[in-house]
């Protein structure tokens, strides 16, 4: 190994035997080469500290589990028994379902809408509300019926120009009688539950219904006077 001193700041370089002659560079910068022989004094080399000895690591004893109380299931053809658990024969009653009006324990039992329901009655309770509305197929004849009503009108209207022709007209008061018809009974079943849906259908079926039914009777009581 051959050690030799940096000429700018003095610092001790060493490199191998093989790298005489070499030009190196100090960490400051300047480049001093490799002499042939060793011109400075190898650095002395402290001695590495003493490793620390540590405490080995302790753990608690490992404490088994509070064993949970007994639920046993009630077996299928057991008899109901009202101071207990339906679901737990072992376990006493905490509440009734205001459902299905059966006993059962505080971990069967669980408040939704404002009411104490055991899961069954819970989890059928939700699917309910997450049924799509039925509408009213009634409300959409109507609707569908007074739409129609109007372009017969206008097809019929020609027809009373001619006196022994006039009473064709009359077919013309049919759709929109029936679209009358069939909205007013679509809005008395929609209003019997609330979750029922179609009313809009309905309510735009009696109306434009009606409108063309007043239409049609005008033009059957006035219509020779206009082609006069």
């Amino acid at each position: 190994m051959l050690w030799f001193a940096c000429k700018k700041c003095g610092k001790v370089i060493g490199r191998p035997d093989s790298s005489a002659g070499a030009l190196v560079f100090c960490d400051c910068g300047h480049g001093s080469r490799v002499p042939w022989e060793s011109t400075a004094t190898a650095p002395k080399v402290e001695p590495l500290a003493q490793a620390q000895t540590l405490d080995p690591i302790r753990f608690d004893p490992v404490r088994e589990p509070t064993p949970a109380p007994s639920m046993e299931r009630r077996p299928r053809n057991a008899p109901i028994d009202a101071n207990s658990c339906f679901n737990h024969t072992t376990l006493d009653k905490t509440g009734v379902c205001m459902a299905c009006a059966l006993s059962f324990c505080a971990r069967c039992l669980t408040t939704f809408q404002n009411q104490l329901l055991c899961t069954a009655c819970k989890n059928y309770q939700t699917r309910i509300l997450q049924r799509r509305p039925e509408s009213s197929k009634l409300a959409l004849v109507s609707f569908l019926l007074a739409l129609a009503a109007g372009p017969i009108m206008i097809t019929l209207v020609a027809m009373t120009r001619s006196r022994s022709s006039t009473n064709f007209l009359l077919l013309a008061l049919l759709p929109p009688l029936f679209a009358l018809a069939a909205g007013v009974m679509a809005m008395r079943w929609i209003n019997r539950d609330s979750r029922r849906a179609g009313q809009h259908l309905a309510v735009s079926g009696i109306s434009l219904g009606a409108v063309v039914g007043v239409m049609t009777t005008l033009m059957l009581l006035y219509g020779q006077k206009l082609w006069a």
